[in-house]
């Protein structure tokens, strides 16, 4: 497991925040890739191995899946965990 699957997905929530693709766009196009990547074992422990010094590259793509792909929290509720 490494950067090349999951930096692309990460720049996703990157455009989003710039305003660069809204938030339909990266759920019709990347809603199977993020969902899969997201629950998958490997990339749980890998996204868990990174955060080791404190420092969460992953945090914007896991935003987009847990506001608009699971839809169990706002963004305001995301940020504030």
């Amino acid at each position: 497991m490494d950067d090349f699957l999951l930096m692309p997905l990460e720049d996703l929530s990157i455009f989003e925040v710039k305003g660069i693709l809204d938030m339909d766009y990266i759920y019709d196009g990347y809603y199977y890739w993020l969902k899969v990547v997201i629950n998958d074992d490997a990339t749980k422990k890998y996204r868990e191995w990174s955060k080791k010094d404190g420092f969460d590259i992953y945090e914007g793509m896991e935003r987009i899946y847990h506001t608009r792909i699971r839809g169990t929290q706002t963004y305001l509720q995301w940020t504030n965990n």
